[in-house]
């Protein structure tokens, strides 16, 4: 039997061993069957945790980004500055072209970064991350980027750099190094920003609902040594979306 945390899978019998505790859905009458895996349909569904399949949380995100979504779009029409509002709170200024970014010297620096901030992020909203992770020095580092629609901040991107090892990830403002981004919407380019710093943003509110699939994000990170360098070289070489320039000490990631 395998376990999922909730209640026991007994593969030879295509049966979990005990009753789902979420009752079924709408009428797909297979979902009824309380013993039944992903209502018979593991192929579009999956429930990692014995407690109910995908759609049910996709659902559930699909009803928060609505109301956070409408919540914005009527607090805009109110005549409400949410963008201005939200980069307050957040650190963030504006640059001469309207686009937000936050200060090296944030308030989240004192709190760093975990998975669970991404699971919270995607439920809201709609976002695509990508991580890499490598060591040097004895030390076990990670690059963290994200791209997506940012709520009342509009479309934008990240990429930080943290350090520990997980899964609370912290934040060293040292290690700021130069870093740029360019955030293209449908192929045209709506951020093109650089800075020193360890966490480099982009956040445009003329763009607003958007799709993360229609962004093209890419950032390049100047290491500020070599050894640094080798190391994240090393790992991520031949990596989809990577390309490197030694001399430069470069790496530049799109996604």
């Amino acid at each position: 039997m395998y376990y999922l945390q909730n209640r026991y899978y007994v593969p030879e019998w295509n049966r979990f061993l005990t009753a789902d505790s979420i009752i079924g859905s709408g009428s797909d009458m297979n979902t009824y069957n309380m013993y039944a895996y992903c209502g018979n349909n593991p192929i579009n569904r999956f429930d990692d945790n014995g407690a109910s399949w995908q759609s049910i949380w996709n659902n559930f995100k699909q009803f928060v980004r609505s109301a956070l979504h409408i919540g914005n779009t009527l607090a805009r029409k109110a005549g409400v500055d949410t963008a201005g509002v939200g980069a307050f709170f957040l650190n963030m200024s504006k640059d001469s072209k309207g686009v937000y970014h936050a200060s090296p010297n944030c308030w989240q620096q004192h709190f760093g970064y975990n998975n669970f901030y991404d699971t919270v992020f995607d439920i809201g909203t709609d976002m695509k991350s990508a991580k890499f992770q490598f060591t040097y020095g004895g030390t076990s580092y990670m690059i963290w980027a994200w791209k997506g629609d940012y709520i009342n901040l509009g479309a934008g991107a990240e990429i930080g750099i943290y350090y520990g090892g997980g899964p609370q990830w912290h934040v060293n403002k040292s290690l700021a190094m130069n870093m740029s981004m360019t955030l293209k919407y449908k192929g045209s380019t709506i951020i093109s920003y650089s800075a020193t710093t360890w966490w480099l943003t982009g956040f445009n509110p003329r763009y607003l609902n958007v799709n993360s699939k229609n962004l093209t994000a890419t950032f390049t990170i100047t290491f500020n040594s070599s050894g640094m360098y080798n190391a994240f070289y090393g790992r991520w070489k031949g990596t989809s979306g990577w390309t490197f320039n030694a001399k430069k000490r470069s790496a530049t990631y799109t996604f």
